[in-house]
């Protein structure tokens, strides 16, 4: 039985189940395992309790830094919190 763990922030539930839907499919096609064998655990934390670069998330969110440069740095792309 694989185990996906994933940390991030909060997600809505909506986008919390495309999320779970979206990895398990993927890593399903990729390992040839059936989906149904896969686990997902997401560990959510409040924007409060993530630090990047000596800033707390929720600090960067509210435009302490340009979000664009946060999401550059953490995913190589341009992306919303």
């Amino acid at each position: 039985m694989p185990v996906i763990t994933i940390q991030m922030g909060k997600m809505t539930v909506d986008k919390k189940k495309e999320f779970v839907e979206k990895i398990t499919a993927a890593a399903s096609e990729i390992t040839q395992i059936p989906s149904a064998s896969f686990v997902v655990f997401v560990d959510e934390y409040d924007y409060e309790s993530i630090g990047v670069g000596g800033q707390t998330l929720a600090e960067k969110r509210a435009g302490k830094y340009q979000k664009t440069t946060i999401c550059r740095s953490l995913f190589g792309r341009a992306a919303d919190f």
